[in-house]
């Protein structure tokens, strides 16, 4: 509409100069956001510095954008196929997405570590918790994709409300899932 304007009004040069302004501020805005988005999808971090960088980077943007503090216990892990990696990311933007939208927390704690046998995150929050009707819901897509996501890399997934404390959420990945995409490169 305002490239029309401005070809419609080439005679009116005062006028001009600001639409162009304007045209540029509104352009500039529109690539921000695309390249935040683009970031939040995949973001380049994940693949180059791995998920423990990534998962710090993210609760750092989360932090400034919601004010609600995240406290990281992270533990470099067995080295992981990006498709587990991206699956546990994508875990953890939705279980940050449902903080800010339905758990009126004011903290969260995440932990990424291993055990002898599995890959463990827990996300947990301080808020008013899931109501138990929701977890099973087909309205429900962030917990049914959270679910899909791990049940793809052979995991589980547990929610659980604690009573005056939130949510928690709990990842396990099989050690024996990881299939180490570098080990068999020659």
């Amino acid at each position: 509409m305002d490239l029309k304007w401005v070809r419609n009004n080439l005679h009116e040069k005062d006028m001009l100069a600001g639409k162009l302004d304007n045209m540029i501020e509104i352009t500039n805005e529109v690539i921000s956001k695309v390249q935040h988005i683009a970031a939040e999808t995949h973001p380049g971090i994940l693949d180059d510095l791995g998920l423990v960088v990534a998962i710090e980077w993210y609760c750092k943007d989360f932090e400034e954008r919601t004010g609600i503090p995240c406290t990281l216990y992270l533990e470099e892990v067995t080295p992981l196929k990006s498709s587990i990696n991206l699956a546990i990311f994508r875990v953890l933007q939705e279980a940050l997405t449902n903080v800010i939208r339905h758990a009126h927390a004011s903290a969260v704690t995440i932990q990424l570590f291993n055990n002898e046998h599995d890959i463990i995150m827990k996300i947990a929050d301080d808020g008013t918790g899931i109501p138990t009707d929701k977890l099973s819901s087909p309205d429900s897509f962030g917990i049914m994709s959270m679910r899909q996501r791990i049940r793809q890399c052979k995991g589980i997934i547990n929610f659980k409300n604690t009573t005056g404390s939130g949510l928690s959420i709990e990842i396990k990945i099989p050690q024996m899932q990881l299939n180490y995409e570098y080990s068999y490169s020659r």
